[in-house]
């Protein structure tokens, strides 16, 4: 089986260090309906309000390299306003694609908002799965890259991850199982 290690309890920092009780995430359908979205806001996110956005335009952004430019900052503008109108003093990154839109987002919240990025954490908590499965690559071994991927088409995605990995990689399609 393959662990999965999501981005939804970047929830609970942004509902703890919140001062206006408004915290706005933006993710795709897909994480706002699921299981662990619901269960990390009812658990963490219980005293604040929670504004969920759905940023599927986002996705398409990234993957067409489109994360500066008019075009772009009018997508993400329409999505991160509202929130900011809203009194959202966080904005969770709940998508692995939107830390590429990190720079546009917080050009237009212009300090009003933290901006909660939790590529880091996630990094972290896929080294821990990792370790405990005992999957970790030998530091001394050049590590093998493979991408898969649930869309049929490709996009940016070989030239975006030999971009942000610098790297030669391996690409495939996997079934979606929702």
């Amino acid at each position: 089986s393959v662990p999965f290690i999501g981005l939804d309890p970047a929830i609970k920092p942004a509902a703890l260090h919140s001062h206006t009780g408004v915290v706005g995430v933006l993710a795709t359908a897909g994480t706002f309906n699921g299981r662990l979205y619901r269960e990390t806001s009812a658990r963490f996110a219980a005293h604040v309000t929670v504004l969920a956005t759905v940023a599927d335009e986002f996705v398409t952004l990234v993957e067409r390299g489109e994360t500066v430019g008019p075009r772009a900052e009018a997508v993400v503008r329409a999505k991160v306003e509202p929130l900011l109108a809203a009194g959202a003093d966080h904005l969770v990154l709940g998508c692995t694609h939107f830390p590429h839109l990190k720079a546009l987002i917080a050009k237009i919240a212009a300090g009003r908002a933290e901006i909660v990025d939790p590529s880091d954490a996630v990094a972290r908590q896929a080294q821990r799965v990792l370790a405990a499965r005992n999957l970790l690559c030998a530091s001394d071994r050049a590590p093998a890259h493979v991408f898969l991927r649930t869309a049929p088409h490709p996009g940016i995605l070989p030239a975006g991850c030999a971009r942000s990995f610098r790297c030669a990689a391996n690409y495939g399609i996997i079934a979606r199982t929702e």
